[in-house]
């Protein structure tokens, strides 16, 4: 039978290993983050591009 300080040990161990998965958690889900924040940003400018050249087809056509 375990004693409470057996117990103890445990908790205290238990614990860190806890701490220590939620540690590498938010690691990953910084780094998801990151990413995600890149693609979106390159998303954007890609966006942006293609309004740029549909309005200067658009100026190219009321001008003729």
């Amino acid at each position: 039978m375990l004693d409470k300080r057996d117990l103890e040990m445990i908790r205290i161990i238990m614990k860190e290993e806890i701490s220590a998965s939620e540690e590498r958690m938010d690691a990953r889900f910084a780094e998801q983050e990151k990413r995600i924040d890149v693609r979106f940003a390159e998303q954007e400018k890609r966006i942006d591009t293609r309004f740029a050249e549909q309005e200067k087809r658009i100026d190219a056509r009321f001008a003729e």
